[in-house]
């Protein structure tokens, strides 16, 4: 990915973030506990890239887990969804890996 477009999908992923946050305030955070992360795929890109711009996350193969969390149980997964839709109506290739703590 080009540096121009790692500067848009570093905005865009701030912009998911607080989304995601304004939707896991709008839930009690009942449920079972889990670790739902928001996933990106960006092929060729690298760890470093991603640093430079601020963007706390972590390498799965080809994607990356964006670090965010918007509590423990619904308000985390109400939050993680509504940034992933975001993210896709921007054009990514964007999902939720959804893991049971």
């Amino acid at each position: 990915m080009k540096k121009e477009a790692l500067k848009e999908l570093a905005i865009h992923v701030r912009e998911a973030i607080a989304i995601g946050q304004a939707a896991a305030d709008t839930v009690e955070d009942g449920g079972t506990c889990n670790m739902d992360t928001l996933t990106i795929y960006l092929p060729g890109t690298r760890m470093p890239s991603m640093q430079e711009l601020g963007i706390s996350r972590y390498k799965l193969r080809d994607s990356f887990a964006i670090s965010c969390s918007f509590g423990q149980a619904d308000k985390n997964t109400k939050g993680v969804r509504a940034a992933a839709d975001h993210l896709k109506s921007k054009g990514y290739d964007a999902s939720v890996w959804y893991q049971i703590d």
